[in-house]
This record gives C-alpha cells, structure tokens and sequence, in this order.
C-alpha cells in the first residue's frame, strides 16, 4: 500500500513539472524609449540605505556608488587578478570586490553593480558587509540602463545603436 502511495506522488510530481516549466519560462521585457528592456535599469541603493537596512539587502544584486578609496589590487594564488576598493559616500562606506583590472583609480565616483552579503566565506575565512560587483560602471555609463540586475545575477547589456 506505502508502495503504491509513493508511486503516486511521483507520477503527480512529474505531470507537474512541465506545467512549472512552463510557468517560469523568461520573458522578453518590452524595450522602452531608448531601445533598452525595461528591466536593464539598474537599482541603484546609496551607501548608507544598504548599510542601513543590511538584512534587508542580503543575499540581493544591486548597484551602489560613490566616491573610491584605498584601491587594492592583487593576483590570487591560481593566477587570477583581483581588486577591493572602498566605496564611499560622506559618512558610510563599503568595501567592493570584484575579479579582473579596475577601469577606474582612486578617488573616481564609480557605480558597482554585484551581490551583497552580508557574510561571505572564501576558504575559511570570513567577510563581512562584502559586495562582489561583477559590472563596474564609470562616468556617463553609471545610470544609464548598460546593466541588467535580476535575482540571477547581474548582466552588462550593449547601450543602443544610434541610427545615422
């Protein structure tokens, strides 16, 4: 009898899944006025909103900016090149990492766009407030709709072609 139940459930759970398939398929945003998806706006949080309200924003892709300090660079014992610089506005700052070159040198105003966590842990050591940006924007492309930041992840999108 236990047998045939469980049967059951996993005949059920596999009528299911092409229905939830289907109902989690990704959808094309509509672009807007400027030929961008309306999703690829960044949401860009201050400094001191995502200090603030942590809790909140842990675990979630967002943008932050603000003016850089202390710029530190490196290569990772596997060869790969790293930074961390801090990203500040008046009072409140955080420390931003991301893997590659920076575009940028201290002292610039930056938009990072990453993952917030609020603990992060790399070989057994801890991070704590830590934001790993995987698109750093600079100068007229902070604010301009070039990333697309979803649950999934954070994504540089093409600005749109201009005709001639």
């Amino acid at each position: 009898m236990a047998g045939s139940r469980f049967l059951a459930l996993c005949l059920l759970a596999l009528l299911a899944l092409p229905a939830a398939a289907l109902s989690s398929e990704r959808r094309t945003p509509s672009p807007s006025e400027d030929g961008l998806p309306k999703s690829a706006a960044e949401e860009v949080v201050t400094v001191a909103e995502l200090l603030k309200n942590k809790k909140a924003y842990d675990g979630r892709n967002l943008c932050v900016s603000g003016k850089t300090s202390t710029l530190f660079q490196k290569y990772s014992r596997k060869g790969n090149h790293y930074y961390s610089v801090w990203v500040s506005e008046g009072k409140w700052k955080i420390k931003v990492f991301s893997f590659g070159f920076p575009s940028f040198k201290e002292g610039d105003v930056i938009e990072a766009c990453g993952l917030f966590l609020r603990e992060k842990w790399v070989s057994g050591r801890v991070f704590y407030d830590e934001f790993s940006a995987q698109v750093i924007l600079t100068g007229s492309a902070m604010r301009s709709g070039r990333v697309e930041v979803s649950s999934a992840g954070v994504v540089a999108v093409e600005p749109p072609k201009r005709g001639k």
